[in-house]
């Protein structure tokens, strides 16, 4: 795959671009990514996924402070080159940008710019200055300048819409299990290892404490999972407790900390994957750190076998 920054000096010939912002890359997203590459196969055209550098939320909102977002610029990259797609246009968002008309939009960027011959877009799919491209300007538009436009329907499991803002909540409520199964793969964030307090060595479960590398990606909620850590490559088993410790600390600072099984090598500095696989419980208050202690051990019993049930499956 290809990556372009912005669409000028592409020199491509007729292709077939898919439109989004693609937070999530979640089982709609990838369907018509997928759908974009078929029907380029099918025509002997080039297909091309065309995205922004950053949320639009990040230009259009007035504060940032409760934006979350399920990946980053590079995870969606890795993803959307794991679909077959020839090329990759990035185009920079910003308040300039955001005051284009999508009327505008077609004729400057996917006529002019990528020379698009078919465009495929989600459901109830908007874009331009406040919105002013929805399904029926969209296809009056490119109609006009000879794009044929295929809009792919949304997906949905067990009655429930597949949707970011779905994922969202259910990451923000712990339920990383149903959030895999409407991405389509595990959730995942990464973050290089800082000094803690050292507390972990003191109660036998040593932990790697991981400061966010994207400050705007969600952290699910407070508790104890069940996670798959890369390091360098090399894939792990541990279980990551997330939130203030309540039976150590004494302030309400928010904490991220893996325990990662059978690993003992020095990683400070370096950043690491998680994988959120399974929500093991929530976080408790103990009397004692040995009540603490003794449930960690009861927690890792718990991660072990439920990571040997899927090896058997």
């Amino acid at each position: 795959m290809i990556i372009k920054e912005g669409y000028k000096d592409l020199l491509l010939e007729d292709c077939v671009v898919a439109l989004g912002v693609f937070d999530g890359m979640h089982l709609g997203h990838t369907a018509l990514v997928k759908r974009t590459v078929e029907l380029a196969k099918e025509h002997g055209l080039s297909s091309v996924v065309l995205t922004f550098d950053i949320h639009p939320r990040m230009i259009l909102r007035s504060t940032t402070e409760k934006l979350s977002l399920l990946n980053t610029l590079e995870e969606k990259q890795s993803i959307i080159e794991g679909l077959g797609v020839d090329y990759l246009v990035v185009l920079q968002f910003t308040k300039e940008f955001s005051m284009m008309t999508a009327q505008t939009f077609i004729k400057k960027v996917l006529v002019n710019g990528l020379h698009a011959k078919y465009l495929v877009v989600g459901r109830d799919h908007r874009f331009g200055y406040d919105g002013s491209g929805n399904d029926a300007t969209i296809d009056d538009y490119s109609k006009k300048w000879g794009i044929s436009v295929e809009h792919v329907p949304g997906l949905s499991i067990n009655g429930v819409d597949v949707s970011s803002s779905r994922i969202r909540e259910m990451l923000s409520c712990g339920d990383v299990e149903k959030a895999n199964a409407f991405l389509g793969r595990n959730y995942s964030l990464s973050g290089k290892v800082i000094k803690g307090k050292g507390l972990g060595h003191v109660i036998g479960f040593p932990t790697a404490n991981v400061e966010l590398s994207d400050k705007y990606k969600i952290i699910p909620s407070d508790g104890v999972y069940a996670v798959e850590v890369f390091v360098e490559g090399k894939r792990f088993i541990g279980m990551m407790s997330i939130g203030n410790n309540p039976t150590i600390e004494s302030d309400s600072t928010r904490s991220m900390e893996v325990n990662i099984f059978d690993f003992h090598d020095n990683i400070y500095g370096q950043e690491i994957t998680l994988s959120f696989v399974k929500f093991i419980r929530h976080l408790i208050k103990f009397d004692s750190v040995t009540d603490l202690s003794e449930q960690l051990a009861l927690d890792k019993q718990d991660v072990i076998a439920f990571f040997d049930k899927c090896s058997d499956l």
